[in-house]
């Protein structure tokens, strides 16, 4: 994480597998202290030996770069991805 209101700067998110983030106790990143996040935000999936990020229908979006996401988008390595108030 670069910035949240629940983890500190450095804290690290392994995208090994698919993981999902929002304020609900039953994603893998819970950011239940974040009142922009809902409550299924958003997913990174691993396919092909690839990560991508997609929205999953949230109130105030995923970006990817400072772009609202409009369709899922392969991260590259220093793609800074935002969802509320973290990054």
């Amino acid at each position: 994480m670069l910035s949240s209101p629940i983890y500190p700067p450095g804290t690290l998110v392994r995208l090994r597998r698919d993981v999902r983030f929002g304020r609900d106790p039953d994603n893998e990143v819970v950011l239940d202290g974040d009142e922009f996040v809902s409550g299924h935000h958003a997913r990174v999936v691993v396919r092909d030996n690839a990560r991508y990020v997609e929205d999953l229908g949230s109130t105030n979006g995923t970006h990817v770069a400072g772009h609202a996401l409009v369709a899922e988008h392969r991260l590259r390595v220093g793609d800074e991805v935002r969802v509320g108030e973290t990054s």
